[in-house]
């Protein structure tokens, strides 16, 4: 049976605000249609740029439609054999998906929250990144927002987490979480970001597991989607035994998958 959040319980665990007025639902999905809604998802164009990344080529809207639904299930997968590779130059497959809406945080005293129910395939194999994010790009094509949750299949009981606040791409501030213990990133887990004009919070499974103050994004932003292979510049998520394929008979496929989707805005008084 298909599970499903329980939003004011998230809430009510370890969460260093009251919420003043009803919750404005900006996108809601438990992803019961056979293929991921393309009114509120899209692929990434190559027409876009940033289609690749790591050691992996992100399925593009020019070449893939949706991913399919599986037992209301977003299944998105990275593949080690990738059929637009350069010839001679193997590269990881991998899927991404877009909210088609753009999101922001408006005023002060208001934030912008994303609940996520995820989690990776297993048995785990290293190399692999599941991401559950707000992202964008400014004008300027160099500098961006971002706030993430990174899923490394590296790492069975903990899980990275990163913000940028009008930042170039690169490292910025990466930083471990602790899973609940005793499970891991192959059990399903809700992922919850908050993001405020002054604070951004991350929570797994109801408990803040990290708060930060300075370079907060701004927006707006855009939810993101993916699983990817990293290149060995990510040293904590890269393995070195995890080798895209040459031929398609080599093919494996590994899965992140999303079980819900939920995007609001929220009013809150810090206490």
């Amino acid at each position: 049976m298909k599970s499903t959040l329980n939003i004011p319980a998230i809430e009510g665990l370890e969460c260093r605000a009251l919420f003043s007025a009803v919750p404005v639902v900006l996108l809601s999905t438990d992803f019961t249609r056979p293929v991921v809604s393309s009114a509120l998802f899209h692929r990434p164009a190559f027409a876009d740029g940033g289609t690749f990344y790591g050691r992996t080529q992100q399925r593009t809207s020019d070449n893939e439609p949706l991913p399919a639904t599986k037992r209301g299930q977003a299944d998105l997968v990275v593949s080690s054999y990738n059929p637009t590779q350069v010839a001679g130059s193997p590269s990881f497959y991998g899927t991404e998906l877009v909210t088609n809406r753009t999101f922001k945080v408006t005023k002060a005293g208001a934030a912008l929250e994303m609940i996520v129910r995820a989690r990776l395939s297993g048995p785990l194999r290293g190399g692999f990144i599941g991401g559950i994010f707000f992202y964008k790009l400014k004008p300027n094509g160099q500098d961006h927002d971002e706030a993430d949750f990174e899923l490394l299949s590296n790492y069975r009981g903990k899980v990275g987490t990163n913000v940028y606040g009008n930042e170039p791409l690169g490292s910025g501030r990466f930083n471990f979480a602790a899973l609940p213990a005793g499970l891991d990133v192959t059990a399903w887990h809700t992922y919850r970001i908050l993001l405020s004009q002054t604070r951004d919070e991350w929570f797994i499974d109801g408990k803040l597991v990290r708060t930060e103050t300075l370079n907060v994004p701004q927006g707006p932003v855009q939810a993101h989607f993916n699983i990817w292979a990293p290149a060995a510049d990510f040293s904590q998520a890269y393995s070195a035994r995890n080798k895209p394929s040459a031929r398609p008979g080599a093919n494996r496929d590994f899965h992140l998958f999303l079980d819900s989707v939920r995007i609001r805005r929220i009013s809150l008084l810090t206490l």
